[in-house]
């Protein structure tokens, strides 16, 4: 919903474009952590048993830090590096491939519009499964930092300062093959999410074919 609004309304775009698409969803992903991420860190911390509700893993955070947000949202450029670029690019994906199918169908056809050539749910599942595996080839990389970052052992010497730090590091110690460990998983998983997520998608935004 987000993504269509900040394309048709905030953007005044009416056709679909990579460029906007990626755009949008960037900025949706964006806000849509903002939202979120200080309940995933109260999540976090019942599950590793430290607070019995998420609500009052929150409220404790919110005491010890003196009552900053700022305290909620610890690590939560992490989420941003991977979850960001993924969705950005699934989209832009998306919409470049419908395009094209579009093309082969009306060749005078620039982009697809909002509800233009959308009949037919076998594309949206095609074009959506390719979109977010060619997005999870790209993003393994930062996957990688990211999980890494995230379960090191915490304590005065850390293995990894960050995202970027991970990466450089990675890279120089272990060579570019470990930038992709678990990636035929991820592009599976990704692959057929990005069918059902897709086809769910175009069925919500302009309805059932006529």
């Amino acid at each position: 919903w987000l993504v269509e609004a900040l394309t048709h309304r905030a953007l005044g775009v009416s056709a679909h474009g990579a460029i906007v698409t990626m755009l949008a969803s960037a900025t949706a992903d964006v806000m849509f952590w903002v939202v979120r991420f200080p309940f995933e860190t109260g999540k976090l911390r019942v599950q590793a048993m430290q607070d019995r509700s998420t609500l009052g893993a929150m409220r404790r955070l919110l005491a010890e830090g003196g009552y900053r947000p700022g305290v909620l949202y610890r690590g939560w450029q992490t989420v941003l590096w991977r979850d960001v670029p993924y969705d950005a690019l699934e989209f832009g994906f998306y919409e470049l491939s419908r395009t094209a199918t579009a093309r082969i169908r009306r060749p005078d056809a620039e982009r697809r519009t909002a509800g233009e050539c959308d009949d037919r749910r076998w594309e949206s599942a095609l074009c959506g499964a390719l979109s977010a595996l060619c997005a999870s080839l790209l993003t393994t990389p930062l996957d990688v930092a990211r999980t890494r970052v995230m379960t090191q052992p915490r304590g005065v010497l850390v293995a990894y300062a960050g995202v970027l730090d991970c990466l450089s590091k990675v890279l120089r110690v272990e060579g570019p093959r470990a930038l992709f460990t678990g990636l035929g998983e991820r592009a599976v998983m990704a692959s057929v999410g990005g069918a059902i997520w897709f086809s769910v998608y175009e069925f919500v935004r302009i309805g059932p074919p006529e």
